[in-house]
């Protein structure tokens, strides 16, 4: 059986469960929640997002239905044979991929062994190409540092808390924009720096 390797961009915004909460809480998967789940196709040869942002939305649906309309997506292909058939493409992506792991075991009773996320879900994330770029600085290696992405994640529980659902959404999508930038860019470029031996065989 074989399959084709499909690329989508994911990421998830994140927010403490009460505005009594430290702020910071949420970016604990144990203390914050999971606001939305954005995901959207990526043409692997030129890293352009296509079809439709799809933006599952915690105000809508709340946290547990979100999670667990996810999960097919997100887990449908978790089989070595078909795993790729799903591979998010993310920055930052241990952040994601840890917060869906505790909110998977939360809300979908998911395995709690990590290894069934971390060594059979394969990912691509760009985060470390940055790092590269920021002459090998963490600090600073921020997406909107490094795109037109305007604003980073900090303006997020204040919109949330205070309803601006529509700004959290344009957020995002400008998120997105910039994250495609970026792919973009390394996948034009990168290829004639580094080249495979097995490409000249």
């Amino acid at each position: 059986m074989t399959t084709q390797m499909t690329l989508h961009y994911l990421d998830i915004e994140t927010c403490r469960k009460t505005p009594e909460n430290d702020e910071r809480d949420g970016f604990n998967p144990h203390k914050g929640k999971i606001i939305t789940i954005q995901y959207q196709p990526i043409d692997k040869r030129t890293g352009q997002l296509t079809g439709k942002l799809t933006i599952l939305k915690e105000w809508e649906l709340g946290e547990k239905t979100m999670i667990q309309q996810f999960k097919p997506v997100f887990l449908g292909y978790n089989h070595p044979i078909t795993c790729f058939e799903f591979t998010p493409v993310g920055y930052n992506l241990k952040f994601e991929i840890d917060f869906l792991r505790h909110k998977l075991i939360e809300h979908c009773n998911l395995d709690r062994r990590p290894h069934l996320l971390w060594t059979k879900k394969p990912i691509i994330d760009l985060f470390s190409s940055v790092v590269i770029a920021n002459n090998c600085n963490f600090k600073g290696a921020k997406l909107n540092n490094f795109s037109s992405k305007i604003h980073d994640g900090s303006i997020i529980t204040q919109l949330y808390e205070n309803k601006q659902y529509d700004e959290i959404i344009k957020y995002i999508k400008d998120e997105a924009e910039g994250f495609s930038e970026i792919l973009k860019k390394l996948i034009r470029t990168l290829p004639g720096i580094l080249t495979s031996k097995s490409l000249n065989t």
